[in-house]
């Protein structure tokens, strides 16, 4: 071989190795941290949130007993707070936010032991979500149609006159699904109202928002989870045959999404990092079902359960 053959030999290795070391370079995945009102919003907006935490205690709805109780993460005691029909919770402001069922709908707050329990608006609120201390909610009746914003000290504006179905906030804007024509497209808003945009048109009808991705499901019969790029491009099918209306729902927490599979009637788990999915052995069926500071607490036909969800297998 001649000296022209060998360095060409050489010249081509060299780039053979230089491609092949360009596919080995791993992507750091961050995980997202969700306050409870957002994580619980996820699939579940039919039931909206009705499980949130502090660092101490969990504070769920029973609805068994038709009050908002705490459970206490460290000796495992569960003690009821006040009577009320609860459709909507969250902590925020050192406070206990919720929709009361017995009030026309609207928002009220107390203090972590039921005291001071009071309104905080004066019109009907289908649910709201908590963001960067702020509450976002959309109207029922009592005020003009629209999203609106309460602050910690319950000052009310409004965000937009866009009837949201559902909201979820997301890097200092709030996305939300509304009627449009035959359709329910998503749209995004800046939490101050301005720069409203149509990200997709199309029949949104569940989502949150991961990484910079959107998944949502499509308008009935939903069997299909998909992504899409925060612009509304690149749809494609994340998840199939899921039970995504089944009461019990899906939930987001650490990266994993819990789902119910359509086909197996068991629930499983999909880790939004690496796509791969699992199956659960669980024989419980929860009609409502969220997560919240690694707890599963479930609804069945009799009880409510909560246990850490390490054990949930």
């Amino acid at each position: 071989m001649n000296k022209k053959s060998v360095c060409l030999c050489i010249l081509t290795v060299l780039l053979f190795l230089s491609f092949a070391g360009c596919g080995t370079k791993q992507t750091e995945k961050k995980t997202i941290e969700y306050n409870d009102s957002m994580c619980n919003k996820f699939f579940n907006v039919k039931d909206y949130s009705m499980v949130t935490s502090d660092d101490e205690n969990l504070y769920f709805y029973d609805v068994f007993d038709n009050g908002i109780k705490s459970y206490n993460l460290t000796n495992e005691k569960t003690e009821e707070i006040c009577k009320a029909n609860a459709t909507n919770l969250t902590y925020f402001n050192n406070r206990i936010y919720y929709l009361n069922g017995d009030d026309d709908y609207k928002i009220y707050c107390m203090n972590t032991d039921g005291s001071n329990n009071i309104a905080v608006n004066d019109f009907s609120v289908f649910s709201f979500i908590e963001y960067e201390n702020v509450l976002y909610c959309n109207v029922r009746k009592g005020a003009a149609p629209g999203i609106y914003s309460i602050s910690g000290s319950h000052e009310i504006k409004k965000i937009s006159s866009d009837i949201a179905e559902d909201i979820f906030p997301y890097q200092n804007k709030l996305y939300y699904n509304c009627n449009y024509e035959n359709s329910k497209v998503l749209k995004s808003i800046n939490t101050n109202g301005a720069d409203e945009v149509t990200v997709f048109y199309g029949n949104v009808e569940m989502f949150f928002i991961f990484e910079d991705k959107v998944y949502y499901s499509e308008t009935l019969p939903c069997d299909r989870i998909y992504s899409m790029d925060m612009n509304g491009e690149n749809s494609e099918i994340v998840l199939d045959d899921v039970c995504i209306h089944t009461r019990g729902g899906l939930n987001v927490w650490d990266n994993t999404v819990y789902y119910r599979d359509m086909i197996s009637g068991k629930y499983a788990k999909l880790n939004l990092n690496d796509g791969k999915t699992e199956q659960l052995n669980s024989t419980d069926v929860y009609r409502n079902l969220y997560i919240s500071k690694g707890y599963l607490i479930g609804i069945t036909s009799a009880e409510t359960k909560i246990l850490p969800l390490s054990e949930w297998k």
